[in-house]
């Protein structure tokens, strides 16, 4: 029937999303390892990047949640520079968003920026499942899945690239 072909496309289109997501990601970890010393580093200001990874989330699931708090900022806003490939730190930044909010169930996620002692801090805080104090050290490894985290959609590829990418900055 028309209905039944429908919910087959869907579910293909949906397999192949997952598919493309998985092989994205896997390419962005390869192609850290392979280029790292063709990596070109550029201003950054920290609080400009989570406003873009805060429009990128939501316009990607509208039921997203990301509350951005800015707290003992500094005068002067050139101290919320950092130098980086802004591309891996918006991949690595928005991963992380992503899985806040995906493990939270939609609650809202809280991306908060300060600046203290001369350093630049961001926390992105949930309300989610969380993980195992025994599975911490294993949820950097490609395709590891912890046990609360495989009721959720997902390759266990993400927080390996994000390890990769902070790793490289």
């Amino acid at each position: 029937t028309p209905a039944e072909y429908r919910e087959a496309m869907q579910s293909v289109l949906n397999d192949a999303q997952q598919m493309n997501e998985l092989t994205s990601g896997l390419l962005d970890i390869a192609q850290i390892d392979f280029n790292r010393a063709e990596i070109k580093l550029e201003d950054i200001r920290v609080d400009e990047l989570l406003v873009d990874i805060e429009k990128e989330v939501t316009s990607l699931d509208p039921h997203a949640i990301v509350i951005l708090n800015y707290e003992e900022l500094p005068e002067d806003a050139s101290k919320l520079i950092i130098k980086g490939n802004k591309k891996l730190l918006s991949i690595a930044m928005s991963n992380l968003v992503h899985n806040a909010v995906k493990f939270s169930n939609h609650n809202p996620v809280n991306c908060n920026l300060r600046y203290v002692h001369d350093h630049i801090e961001v926390r992105i805080i949930d309300n989610g499942i969380g993980i195992e104090k025994d599975e911490i050290d294993k949820v950097f490894q490609p395709f590891y899945r912890s046990q609360g985290a495989r009721n959720f959609s997902g390759h266990g590829v993400g927080l390996s690239l994000v390890e990769k990418i902070l790793q490289l900055h």
